[in-house]
């Protein structure tokens, strides 16, 4: 799962420092939502979270927690969020991009 991970680092280059996603990057804390889904937080209310809605994993705005909403995206078609299986897209602004290198999107696990 990624479930249990209490704090998620996100690294994004490349293609997605193009597009203007750099303040992604960092470190998010889990904070359990009242609904019992997990959810990660960098910045508080008016920061960057991650969250799970309806089978995807969401990136995107603190405030937009539990909508389906977000930047960037992935079907949660595996083991969590920090699969490296998973399918990241990004958006531009009107369209979903799937990044030539999926490794321009790094999810990881930093318990430690």
């Amino acid at each position: 799962g990624g479930d249990c991970c209490s704090i998620i680092r996100i690294s994004l280059t490349n293609e997605l420092l193009y597009a203007g996603y750099e303040h992604i990057n960092g470190d998010y804390e889990i904070s359990i939502l009242s609904n019992g889904q997990a959810s990660w937080i960098n910045g508080g209310f008016n920061g960057y979270a991650i969250w799970y809605y309806s089978g995807y994993w969401l990136i995107g705005n603190s405030y937009s927690i539990g909508e389906f909403m977000g930047y960037i995206y992935a079907s949660n078609d595996y083991y969590g969020l920090t699969d490296g299986k998973n399918e990241w897209h990004y958006t531009d602004g009107s369209n979903w991009i799937s990044p030539t290198d999926q490794s321009d999107i790094q999810i990881t696990c930093v318990n430690e």
